[in-house]
């Protein structure tokens, strides 16, 4: 029996481009189980676009309004906690999936059976809002991977458009538990992050090379664009930047996502999502641990004290240790850089 796989799509003025994101989901070679639109307050014609195409759609279609408006993340998390299905494809109102989105994502789950699998990723092309290509691709998965639990870094991520998860994901683990430092951050608000560091915690992910979705980009987009220059000087910022500050603050994303994972696995029943999610904790707590020592590395005034900060990092193991919470050889070249006064 194929696998069930649910869509959750969250909306919020988006009348300008969601008749063609139906219209594509519409045209699935392998349908959706159904469609979940959880709608966060629209004052445009979302909603009617929406309960037009419930008419000549070919598989269900319900609709939730809120009665407050959530934001991006809660609301798509809410729809996915709407969803009945066993898989959970998220849904931006503004792109277009290709035919064989679905097809493709089910052959994955297929060749994996059993629980592992947690997280399938898949490229996507880049478009401007008028859906001409732009050349490039994002995420841009070079080649199809099965990658083993906790393989990944505490903090990767998995663009949501890009993103099918497994429904327990979403529904025997309390999102509303997840810390309050991620909302208050813009890079880690995201729904995406949160079940991308979850489904690290407790299962393997997929990667899938073909591109199955044409993202669409324009000035309305609530989403991050990876413009190739703002990539560019964030990676230069981040090779010179000094601000211990910046340090702290990841520690302590770091030190209240293990405290999360800890509430989180005291509320479930004993079994293997549990002890994943403990052992997840565990980890958490050492790259926080990792963070805040940079974090002194980088307020430490002279260069011997600099050094001693370092050293204590290469004791600690924290750049080359498993890489769930390593800060791998390029921060060590740049801390020792820092540590010897060629940057800073």
């Amino acid at each position: 029996m194929p696998p069930r796989i649910s869509v959750a799509m969250a909306t919020y003025n988006g009348e300008k481009y969601i008749e063609e994101q139906l219209d594509s989901l519409a045209r699935q070679a392998v349908l959706p189980y159904e469609l979940v639109v959880c709608d966060d307050g629209s004052k445009d014609a979302t909603i009617e676009i929406v309960r037009g195409f419930t008419v000549r759609a070919p598989f269900p279609v319900r609709i939730n309004i809120n009665e407050t408006n959530l934001g991006h993340s809660d609301n798509f998390l809410k729809a996915a906690a709407l969803c009945r299905g066993e898989w959970i494809a998220f849904c931006d109102q503004d792109d277009v999936w290709h035919p064989n989105k679905l097809a493709r994502i089910g052959e994955i789950i297929e060749r994996y059976p059993g629980d592992q699998l947690a997280l399938i990723g898949h490229t996507s092309f880049m478009a401007t809002s008028n859906l001409e290509l732009t050349g490039r691709r994002f995420p841009d998965f070079r080649r199809d991977e099965y990658i083993k639990r906790a393989s990944n870094f505490g903090f990767f991520c998995i663009y949501g458009f890009s993103m099918v998860c497994r429904a327990q994901l979403i529904n025997e683990i309390d999102s509303s538990l997840r810390p309050d430092i991620c909302r208050e951050i813009a890079f880690f608000d995201g729904h995406d992050q949160w079940i991308s560091m979850v489904a690290n915690a407790v299962g393997d992910i997929a990667y899938i090379s073909e591109p199955l979705a044409t993202w669409r980009r324009h000035d309305d987009a609530l989403s991050w664009t990876p413009v190739a220059q703002n990539i560019i000087s964030e990676t230069m910022l981040s090779l010179s930047a000094v601000n211990p500050d910046e340090y702290f603050k990841l520690g302590n994303v770091a030190k209240e996502t293990a405290e999360s994972f800890q509430k989180i696995s005291e509320k479930m029943p004993n079994g293997k999502s549990r002890e994943r999610l403990m052992i997840a904790s565990t980890r958490f707590f050492l790259l926080a641990d990792n963070y805040f020592q940079r974090g002194e590395l980088y307020k430490c005034p002279k260069r011997s004290l600099k050094v001693k900060a370092l050293a204590k990092l290469a004791r600690m193991n924290a750049y080359w240790g498993p890489k769930f919470h390593s800060l791998g050889w390029k921060s060590f070249v740049k801390d020792t850089m820092f540590a010897l006064g060629f940057i800073g």
